[in-house]
């Protein structure tokens, strides 16, 4: 008898306190699933609604609404995909014998620090002379860039802040065309109407 006495208050103590660290816990489990909740909305859309779209400013407004919840890995390689001038595009002939202006990455990362599709790219003057600008709209017909292209550039190449882009301002088949490339690199990439 004199144990069951013994054994109910150590029973009770026992109880008290494992409820008492559950109480504890659940606030502790709940921010870590909207930890867990939050960091996969912040990279877990795939282009497959955007791919749908076929007017380049409904393409621009849901890259603005959705672009920074899109998968990284996807995003980049959309850029590259659609960027990327093919070898035996006049293009790419075009860069190669044009002018060029050179900037290191640090200027582009300087110029868009923490902006994803907010603002858009664009190169005003002339071959020697362009100026790296911002615009607050993208228009398929004035040769501007998303700002993603250049940071999927930068992830392809690891560049560094002393790395060299250079871009060119040139005509190809009558039509403007600002193409640019990484100093050193073969590969040329070209604005296109697509975002």
């Amino acid at each position: 008898m004199k144990k069951i006495l013994i054994f109910i208050p150590v029973l009770w103590i026992t109880f008290a306190c494992k409820n008492e660290a559950k109480k504890a816990k659940t606030p502790t489990d709940s921010v870590v699933v909207e930890q867990k909740m939050a960091m996969r909305s912040a990279d877990s859309l795939t282009l497959e609604d955007f791919r749908q779209l076929t007017d380049v400013q409904e393409q621009i407004e849901w890259l603005q609404t959705n672009g920074s919840m899109v998968y990284t890995q996807e995003l980049n390689k959309y850029f590259i995909d659609n960027h990327l001038v093919e070898y035996t595009d006049p293009i790419k002939d075009g860069f190669k014998n044009a002018e060029k202006t050179s900037f290191t990455w640090a200027t582009f990362q300087e110029t868009f620090e923490g902006l994803m599709f907010e603002k858009f790219v664009k190169f005003n003057g002339s071959n020697r002379n362009l100026e790296l600008t911002l615009v607050d709209t993208f228009d398929e017909n004035d040769l501007n860039y998303c700002i993603p292209l250049f940071k999927a550039v930068q992830k392809k190449y690891n560049l560094t802040e002393t790395s060299i882009i250079e871009v060119a301002k040139f005509r190809v088949s009558g039509r403007d065309v600002v193409a640019f490339s990484v100093k050193g690199e073969s590969e040329v990439f070209d604005y296109t109407v697509k975002p």
